[in-house]
């Protein structure tokens, strides 16, 4: 009788330990699917981000198209471009810190693709440390505008979002 209860004792602690490791199985595996979720969230935080800078892009009177275009498209005049590029620089401080305030730790680029074969690209506004962080890259097709030659320009705005 005694060799039968011992044998009982064994299937209890048995039992128990299986039921730990399958308890510490479960943590684990909640703790890695929460993980990758939250990997997950900053992503789409960071895509937020970078729509949120590109209406705030889109939408500053300094560099939309005065009158002829009105296609509905985000149109940016090329001379008002140029012009925004070279004040919102680290070295303009006045200005730097209005366009840190909408655009925060980006970098926004403008590249003219189309109808031109030799493609010019813009920097609109970039960020001062912008160089070895984690960065979320979303784009955006605009129209700039040339107003001497009353050209069209189809281009795309890049956006890069560190963090």
């Amino acid at each position: 009788m005694r060799k039968k209860g011992q044998i009982q004792n064994m299937e209890s602690i048995s039992v128990m330990i299986i039921i730990a490791i399958l308890i510490v199985l479960g943590i684990v595996f909640g703790f890695n699917q929460r993980t990758a979720d939250l990997k997950i969230q900053r992503t789409e935080i960071k895509e937020i981000d970078a729509t949120g800078i590109a209406l705030k892009a889109g939408g500053l009177k300094e560099i939309k198209c005065s009158s002829a275009v009105d296609s509905g498209a985000v149109c940016f005049d090329y001379y008002r471009l140029k012009a925004i590029s070279e004040i919102s620089i680290p070295d303009e401080p006045e200005y730097y810190e209005y366009y840190y305030g909408l655009f925060k730790k980006s970098q926004i680029t403008v590249n003219m693709i189309y109808p031109d074969a030799d493609a010019e690209t813009i920097t609109m506004y970039e960020y001062a440390d912008s160089t070895d962080q984690n960065v979320s890259t979303s784009y955006f097709p605009v129209i700039v505008y040339e107003p001497v030659t009353k050209k069209n320009v189809f281009s795309i705005m890049e956006i890069r979002v560190y963090s």
